[in-house]
C-alpha cells in the first residue's frame, strides 16, 4: 500500500481596541483556512516464482479485488467576527457570529452557501445580567 498524505492549516485574527473616556470597544475579525489531501493505492500479488523477488511485476497472479486507487481532498473554510462594547466598566455589550463551509456537503452545495451563523449578544450590569442566543 502506498499513503500520501498532505495538510495545511492556517488561521488569522485582526483584534482592535479603542478606549475614550468610559467607552471601551473591542473587535475581532478572523478566518481559518484547512486542506487536506489523501491519495492512496493498493495492488495485491501472489504466486511470485522465487522467494527472493517479491515485486509486484514478478508475481503471476494479481488480486483484483484487493486492487484501488483512492484520491480525496477535503477544505474547510471558517470566518468569525466578534465585537464588544464597554460603557463605565459597569455595562457590557457583546455580539460574535462564525460562518464555516466545508467541501464534505458534497460537489453541488456551495461552500458558501452551506454555512451556519450563530450571533450571541450579552448585556452585563453592576447585580443583573441578561444573556441572549439567536442561531
Amino acid at each position: 500500500m502506498n499513503s500520501i498524505r498532505n495538510r495545511v492549516i492556517t488561521e488569522h485574527t485582526l483584534d482592535y481596541n479603542y478606549s475614550r473616556g468610559k467607552h471601551d470597544f473591542n473587535a475581532l475579525l478572523g478566518g481559518t483556512y484547512e486542506y487536506t489531501f489523501l491519495k492512496t493505492s493498493s495492488i495485491l500479488g501472489s504466486n511470485f516464482p522465487t522467494d527472493y523477488i517479491s515485486t509486484i511485476n514478478a508475481a503471476t497472479i494479481i488480486d483484483a479485488d484487493n486492487t484501488f486507487t483512492l484520491k480525496e481532498e477535503i477544505g474547510l473554510l471558517s470566518g468569525l467576527a466578534r465585537v464588544n462594547y464597554g460603557f463605565d466598566n459597569k455595562y457590557l455589550v457583546s455580539f460574535a457570529a462564525r460562518v464555516d463551509g466545508s467541501s464534505l456537503l458534497g460537489q453541488t452545495t456551495n461552500m458558501v452557501s452551506s454555512h451556519r451563523q450563530v450571533l450571541d449578544g450579552m448585556c452585563t450590569m453592576r447585580n443583573f445580567s441578561m444573556r441572549i442566543y439567536h442561531s
